[in-house]
């Protein structure tokens, strides 16, 4: 190990120390403080206080942690600062109410709960400040990977590489039958060559076999058939290997327990969340004076067409001279109103009576427009196959890629999330969701 990488790997176990640390330091200054205003006076101190400290605090510390990885905050240089600070605040604010619940579910009255939503506003500053130093420095040690990509016209999956943590290096559109040696000289010379997706499958064999002869590492772009073998599972077959594709399907026990889940969670949400279901319906009448949900029939399992339910956005009749057509940047037809809706996602929030009513799931691939899922469906045959699941609110494609990329990207993340579907991604997509909400530019 070479020694930039071994000042990056020491950073971060510093860092996952001071987590530890700083997450029991934090709350135990609150507590104290509040010993000292509402006990002072009374002249006594109560040892006995700190032992429900001690009951939940193990349980506490490990769930802020293991949050902290699932949304990236120990590998913080592939992030924006503004990102790391989104993840931040969505965890912290997210652990209030996981505190409380805690707290009330072990009888923890010793340990006042005041106490452990008022840490809140504690922990941000303090793991604001050394985290961003400790930032800092990831980010000069680290620096962007170089690439060179080389491409063909209609490739897909490029746009993923726009999202800061790369320097393109060099953009080589090439031509397989003619510029083979170029991607040769390349290989020769450089690292982390990039080769997208429409090359055929011998020019990558070709340039695969080169690679290997010199020793290089390079990667791939996927086209919808290599997914596929992706998603496959190895299994070993009497004297040889087989790969087993199954098919984009939920098995049954996989679809009883997201629908309970989406039962609960649907529950919880429209229950907490009633009072801003009125006050935006109040906003959306005073500033627009026009319908307060717009329904729209939608795709949904197997086909079958159903209405979602949203927060109206866009001006009333807002198709009428234009016909059906995608939401795009700077959208004259979506309201000042719904501008902050959708910045934040909020308009969103009607489809948990779709949940709930059966047409949608909390996670899964993002519902569309009859007309377009047929437009779809003659470019890419594959698309057919996101309807064997539940359309959902969220999803992987809306929490990993940004707003503007194009349906066969985000074709590829709704088949990913059907092969590898589990309980534990299902919360992991709702739990980036909340971080994903915070980021303006990704939710439009």
């Amino acid at each position: 190990m070479d020694e930039r990488k071994f000042k990056i790997k020491l950073i971060k176990i510093i860092i996952f120390l001071l987590d530890i640390l700083m997450i029991q330091i934090s709350v135990l200054i609150v507590y104290l403080i509040r010993l000292y205003y509402y006990y002072q006076k009374m002249g006594f101190y109560p040892q006995s206080g700190l032992k429900p400290y001690i009951v939940t605090y193990p349980i506490i510390t490990f769930i802020t942690i293991f949050l902290f990885y699932l949304h990236g905050l120990y590998n913080p240089e592939k992030f924006s600062w503004r990102e790391n600070f989104i993840s931040l605040f969505s965890i912290f604010f997210l652990m209030i109410f996981f505190k409380t619940f805690v707290s009330f579910f072990l009888r923890v009255f010793g340990f006042p709960r005041s106490v452990l939503i008022l840490s809140f506003f504690l922990e941000l500053p303090i793991f604001y400040i050394y985290r961003y130093i400790f930032w800092k420095i990831l980010k000069k040690l680290s620096g962007l990977k170089k690439v060179n990509i080389f491409i063909k016209r209609g490739d897909l999956l490029f746009k993923i590489l726009t999202n800061g943590l790369y320097e393109i290096e060099n953009i080589i559109e090439i031509d397989e039958e003619k510029d083979f040696k170029i991607v040769e000289s390349y290989i020769r010379e450089k690292n982390n060559i990039i080769l997208s997706s429409s090359f055929s499958p011998n020019f990558k064999k070709m340039v695969l076999n080169v690679a290997i002869n010199l020793e290089k590492s390079i990667s791939f772009f996927p086209d919808f058939y290599e997914f596929l073998i992706l998603s496959s599972r190895i299994n070993p077959g009497e004297g040889e290997i087989l790969m087993n594709f199954e098919n984009f399907y939920l098995p049954e026990y996989a679809k009883f327990i997201k629908r309970l889940i989406d039962i609960l969670i649907s529950l919880i949400i429209l229950i907490i969340f009633s009072p801003i279901f009125i006050l935006i319906s109040i906003v959306i009448k005073i500033f627009d004076n026009g319908s307060i949900f717009y329904i729209q029939e939608r795709v949904g399992l197997n086909g079958k067409i159903f209405k979602l339910i949203k927060f109206r956005t866009m001006i009333v009749n807002a198709e009428k001279d234009t016909g059906p057509i995608l939401a795009r940047d700077n959208d004259e037809r979506i309201t000042k109103v719904g501008k902050i809706l959708r910045k934040f996602r909020l308009d969103e929030l009607p489809q948990f009576i779709n949940v709930l009513k059966g047409d949608m799931s909390i996670v899964g691939p993002r519902p569309e427009r009859e007309i377009f899922v047929k437009e779809f469906m003659k470019k890419v045959p594959y698309y057919k196959y996101r309807l064997n699941v539940k359309p959902g609110i969220t999803g992987l494609a809306q929490i990993y890629a940004n707003y503007d990329i194009s349906f066969e990207e985000k074709l590829l993340y709704d088949l990913l999330y059907i092969v590898k579907w589990s309980v534990f991604l299902d919360f992991w997509i709702i739990i980036l969701t909340l971080r994903t909400m915070l980021t303006p530019e990704k939710a439009k």
